[in-house]
């Protein structure tokens, strides 16, 4: 079996949901204490209030191996790239910006 091939059995095995209660989050370790602790205490509460979006990637076993977090914003029309602004209206233009990132140590 190939390396691609290999690649492609065992990434069918995983998964993305955005963040559920029902997601052991506990158990989910990256090493980066302040990263444990935004999944565990901050990121669900932040997404039932619109803040970010927190996305898991789940193992077979449900276990979660890794989790981003999105949030969306605005950059004033003057400080934005030139190639950002071609054919906008000179309004704010929105953004979207990966907040966290972790990937379990497992």
């Amino acid at each position: 079996m190939s390396e691609s091939d290999n690649f492609a059995e065992c990434a069918t095995d995983f998964r993305v949901e955005k963040l559920h209660r029902r997601h052991a989050v506990e158990r989910f370790d990256c090493s980066e204490e302040s990263l444990n602790r935004f999944l565990v205490r901050f990121a669900l509460p932040n997404q039932m209030t619109n803040a970010s979006q927190t996305y898991a990637s789940l193992a077979g076993d449900d276990a979660i191996v890794g989790f981003y977090t999105l949030v969306v914003g605005e950059v004033h029309y003057e400080e934005a790239p030139e190639r950002l602004i071609k054919g906008l209206a000179r309004h704010p233009v929105p953004v979207m910006r990966l907040a966290r990132l972790g990937v379990s140590v497992k």
